[in-house]
């Protein structure tokens, strides 16, 4: 049985979400004495007043939101998003190009853009090596960023896995969004098929005019008046201007022209 998500509407209202937390082990991030670790010694002191007494780094909604530093949000955004370190060194690509970062997220800070200045920002985005949508799209939820008015939602492969399921109504039109491809703005390389099944769901039909094909006709056409009587003699330029069209006729496998 399907449910609209309106059913939940109280029960999501009284979420915790600002205190959920992402739990990651102080040996992923911080360098060792075997140099094993993601962040260098500098950007580790971002996150040292997070470490408990366990060793493991703990990050909250909250404590992402309610940073005002941007290098240490940039950073408290990898760890919360990434426990485990993400996957190669993509992270580590990213943070060698922190400075960037800095500078791209500060732009977007609480700012409402437009459609054409999103496109810009994400191209920015897209030219770092590593940083993909999932991860971009996390920068300007915590960043507070608006597109037209719409707060930014993050969108990774775990929340395009729970699209899938059309669980509730109102999101069965978006089960074959793609991650990697629901940013992309304006749509682009849209198939036929795929526009057909929308319409398909949403009840939408083209109206069509048949298109007109002239038909054979064995009369001589006798309306026009015969100005010229076939004296195609002139004194100046575009003095007689007339038209022709070709009659063929097949005759066994040739054509009579």
């Amino acid at each position: 049985m399907q449910y609209g998500v309106i059913t939940y509407k109280v029960l999501i209202s009284e979420l915790p979400v600002l205190n959920q937390k992402s739990v990651a082990q102080k040996t992923v991030w911080i360098k060792d004495n075997y140099d094993r670790g993601l962040l260098t010694n500098e950007h580790s002191l971002y996150i040292s007043d997070l470490i408990n007494s366990s060793g493991q780094i703990v990050i909250s909604r909250r404590n992402i939101f309610e940073e005002t530093n941007i290098a240490k949000k940039i950073i408290d955004i990898f760890v919360w998003g990434y426990p485990t370190g993400g996957r190669g060194k993509n992270i580590e690509k990213c943070l060698e190009r922190l400075n960037e970062l800095e500078c791209m997220c500060k732009s977007i800070l609480n700012k409402d853009l437009s459609l054409n200045e999103y496109t810009e920002v994400i191209k920015e985005f897209r030219n770092i090596n590593g940083l993909g949508p999932s991860t971009w799209t996390k920068f300007m939820y915590f960043f507070q960023t608006k597109i037209e008015g719409m707060p930014t939602l993050i969108f990774d492969a775990q929340r395009e896995k729970s699209l899938k399921h059309t669980q509730f109504i109102e999101f069965q039109h978006l089960a074959d969004l793609k991650h990697e491809k629901a940013t992309h703005f304006p749509y682009k390389n849209i198939s036929i098929k795929r526009v057909q099944r929308h319409m398909k769901k949403l009840g939408i039909r083209s109206i069509v005019v048949k298109k007109y094909r002239p038909h054979n006709s064995k009369k001589v056409y006798d309306k026009g008046e015969n100005l010229l009587k076939r004296d195609f003699s002139t004194t100046k330029i575009f003095s007689s201007i007339s038209s022709i069209s070709t009659h063929t006729l097949r005759v066994e496998r040739d054509y009579q022209y």
